[in-house]
């Protein structure tokens, strides 16, 4: 399936094509991913009692650990680091359910 983004401005089409279909499905390129979650994500941080520096650093962040490193140091995320922020996300929830 081929995707385009919606973000204003962002003409970015990525997936692969397949027979029979035609036109795209929509969402968001992960470079416009990453922006769009930014307030949402420094919620996330300060919640964990850590400095909310999402997509501040400008790519001289030395907490690997933090769960938003992935997507947070590059300018335009692939697929090995959404993929690496999702096993992030997951194992966090996971953390909270066993805590509660």
């Amino acid at each position: 399936m081929l995707y385009r983004c919606i973000w204003p401005g962002c003409d970015k089409i990525w997936g692969e094509p397949e027979s029979g279909v035609s036109g795209y499905s929509h969402g968001l390129c992960p470079g416009h991913t990453r922006l769009a979650f930014e307030n949402t994500f420094r919620r996330f941080q300060i919640n964990e009692g850590n400095p909310d520096c999402y997509l501040r650093s400008f790519g001289n962040c030395h907490r690997h650990w933090c769960t938003f490193h992935p997507i947070c140091t590059v300018e335009d995320p692939g697929t090995e680091e959404m993929a690496e922020l999702q096993v992030r996300l997951n194992a966090r929830r996971q953390s909270i359910h066993l805590t509660e």
